[in-house]
């Protein structure tokens, strides 16, 4: 049937817009919320995955492990760029003092232990995407 695949794909693209995505790193330095950041790296295999096992079901792609908008990208700047101390902790106070912003949850990010059973993959840690996507980076300049 040609409607499983299709909507496990869009499971998938609906999954990563929901966390950040290298590349897109929040300005607020959010100290406060937790996530499981997505290395592209990771769900273009697992979308291959899928779509080669035409495996029904809604899959979650993300890191193996917690982290914040604050660590992550302080984590980055250091590993990129080597630089360290430019990004300043944020709180859900100052963040909710701009007029329309919806509270986020504390605790957020995604569960990957069914995607890596099912599929038989492993999600990298946070900070060893980051290493290869740095890596990946300096390879290609």
């Amino acid at each position: 049937m040609v409607l499983k695949p299709i909507a496990t794909l869009i499971g998938i693209v609906l999954a990563l817009t929901a966390v950040p995505v290298f590349g897109i790193v929040s300005v607020l330095g959010d100290s406060w919320q937790g996530i499981t950041p997505t290395f592209i790296d990771e769900a273009v295999a697992v979308i291959g995955e899928i779509a080669r096992r035409k495996t029904p079901g809604i899959f979650h792609v993300a890191s193996s492990n917690m982290t914040t908008p604050f660590e992550f990208g302080n984590y980055l700047l250091l590993k990129a760029r080597g630089v360290s101390g430019v990004i300043a902790p944020g709180s859900m106070e100052k963040f909710m003092e701009t007029k329309g912003r919806t509270p986020r949850p504390r605790l957020g990010g995604l569960s990957t232990e069914k995607t890596q059973v099912v599929l038989g993959v492993r999600f990298r840690a946070w900070q060893e995407a980051v290493d290869e996507f740095v890596r990946q980076i300096k390879e290609a300049a």
